[in-house]
């Protein structure tokens, strides 16, 4: 038991662990670290918890990286280090994603959008392309952004559907 240089009520002194004493004294390192982290944080709250903790792990490197490059007198504030060493990083894997075509519409990134409103219609919607194959009339708000015709297509399943099966 260390004093704490405190008196309570009665007056006597108030006393606390060793260990929670040691802890008090030198957290300041890792509470400056986790602060520092937290102004740029990549990690959401709906991701799974594995990749939390890779993220997280990958968030203190660049911390320990951007320190390091600190001490040899470069100015460059933590989020310009931060896109830097993602471009870098992106740069150096060498792959180009171009824009999918027709004929690969099976092996591309997809991603839908909301189909943007027009003079007409503020929220306009087209005929899924899949409900409307199984012969089911369904109309959306979504299209693919990535394929040349924008098709329309409902956020689930059919989006899936109809970028993985080669009959659609």
């Amino acid at each position: 038991m260390v004093n704490t240089g405190r008196r309570d009520r009665e007056g006597n002194q108030v006393r606390k662990l060793q260990v929670v004493h040691h802890y008090n004294r030198y957290m300041g390192g890792v509470d400056r670290n986790d602060e520092m982290i937290a102004n740029y944080i990549s990690v959401r709250k709906s991701m799974k918890w594995t990749k939390k903790v890779a993220f997280h792990f990958i968030e203190e490197a660049v911390l320990n990286a951007y320190l390091l490059n600190k001490k040899s007198d470069n100015r460059k504030r933590h989020l310009k280090f931060k896109l830097d060493t993602i471009s870098a990083l992106l740069s150096a894997g060498g792959t180009d994603i171009a824009a999918p075509t027709a004929g690969d519409r099976l092996s591309g990134r997809y991603f839908p959008e909301v189909i943007p409103p027009t003079p007409m219609k503020q929220n306009p919607q087209k005929r899924c392309v899949v409900c409307t194959r199984n012969k089911r009339r369904k109309e959306s708000r979504y299209q693919c952004k990535d394929c040349p015709e924008r098709p329309g297509l409902c956020a689930a399943p059919c989006f899936q559907i109809f970028h993985t099966q080669a009959n659609y």
